[in-house]
């Protein structure tokens, strides 16, 4: 398996040298006393090296993969990546421009991005960061340089747009340091000082003792059997509701529902894991329309509408209490509360976004197997919230 961040965070607790392994050669060694340092294993010219990339969390598991990548290349390539470059020819203090390391950085990246991310990404890099920093070696840029870009963006009052440039200067500058261009991440100690976003407000919720009330409401409900059917749904898969209420029977496969990347926010494909509970709906949606295509049609043959499903939780006396997004924010508090799962499986179960890390590309099966083993376990305890079973 992969490493996460709390895989690297972790201390040791055996009181041995210890190695976590990321895949293709890369792993953390982890010392008894707790430090831990990034290192490639590798062979060249019929011999087995170790590359020494740098100590964690000094060079984050985002750039410990960029290094790997540029390392595995130039084997590709007939180099040795642990040899010594030769010196520049050129004075001590020069270096790449930011700009060149950031471009290098987008053409990199985009690859594994959706087309709209890209052109977000790019065009905030340009506007933003290279702007003001562009012309600056990368290996000379101060905590002072990197803080003084954000902030004036910051004074024109746009905070989540000056978050969204700081993570990417983070991330072209940990791809700076992976590449031998930098020797430090400069923007990693100013995170602190920007200014807070202000408080989301969150959609409201009901806690894992209210679910089985939910049940017998929804049980109780007069309105549209393909309306209760549906926050059925939302419940027992985590969906959004446009993932959810736009759902066609052709993309219901044995196993699982694959929900095409069109509907997705994340640049990817989702994958559903067919529950014992979610095959009860389905076989209920389907006895309702058996010739539709639409898994939950409204009238008039097309899908639900956007607010059915809100209008009806108003109506059985939720307005205000609990909401369709709010029924994944159930689903995800009640899972991450029981200590059984990663937080990476229920994240990616929710489709969310990852954040600060660098991918290639985007999986839509990982952790497929852990998924399937959690969202059985979610099927049953809604069945037992259900017959009034729940301890």
């Amino acid at each position: 398996m992969k490493l996460t961040d709390s895989h690297c965070r972790a201390p040791n607790s055996t009181g041995k040298r210890e190695k976590r392994f990321d895949g293709r050669g890369l792993y953390l060694d982890v010392m008894p006393g707790g430090a831990k340092q990034w290192r490639l294993a590798y062979r060249y010219d019929g011999r087995s090296l170790v590359l020494s990339i740098g100590p964690y969390p000094k060079v984050s598991l985002a750039a410990a993969r960029l290094a790997r990548s540029l390392a595995l290349d130039k084997l590709a390539a007939g180099q040795n990546p642990g040899a010594k470059a030769e010196a520049p020819k050129r004075a001590p203090d020069a270096g790449r421009t930011f700009e060149a390391v950031a471009e290098d950085w987008l053409t990199v990246q985009a690859p594994g991005w959706g087309e709209a991310h890209a052109k977000r990404t790019t065009a905030r890099v340009r506007s933003n960061l290279i702007r003001p920093l562009g012309r600056m070696p990368v290996r000379s840029l101060t905590a002072q340089d990197c803080l003084s870009a954000i902030r004036p963006i910051e004074a024109r009052g746009a905070l989540d747009i000056a978050r969204r440039a700081y993570q990417s200067l983070c991330a072209i500058l940990d791809f700076a340091v992976a590449a031998g261009e930098a020797d430090v991440n400069p923007a990693g100690s100013i995170g602190k000082a920007l200014k807070a976003r202000p408080r989301v407000r969150h959609h409201p919720m009901i806690l894992g003792r209210e679910v089985p009330e939910l049940f017998e409401r929804l049980c109780a409900y007069e309105g549209e059997p393909e309306t209760v059917l549906a926050i059925r749904a939302i419940l027992h898969t985590g969906l959004r509701t446009t993932e959810l209420r736009l759902g066609q029977w052709s993309e219901i496969e044995s196993d699982r529902w694959r929900i095409p990347e069109a509907r997705m926010k994340v640049p990817s494909e989702h994958l559903v894991p067919l529950t014992p509970g979610l095959r009860r709906i389905l076989r209920a949606a389907k006895a309702l329309h058996p010739t539709s295509s639409w898994i939950f049609p409204g009238p008039r043959g097309k899908p639900i509408s956007e607010n059915t499903m809100i209008y009806a939780l108003y109506r059985m006396g939720y307005k205000d209490k609990l909401t369709v997004d709010g029924l994944r924010r159930t689903f995800s508090t009640i899972l991450n509360e029981t200590g059984l799962f990663e937080p990476d499986w229920i994240e990616k179960q929710l489709a969310h976004e990852e954040r600060n890390k660098v991918r290639a590309a985007y999986n839509s099966a990982e952790y497929w197997e852990h998924r399937v083993k959690m969202m059985t376990w979610w099927s049953g305890y809604l069945r037992r919230a259900e017959v009034g079973k729940l301890l």
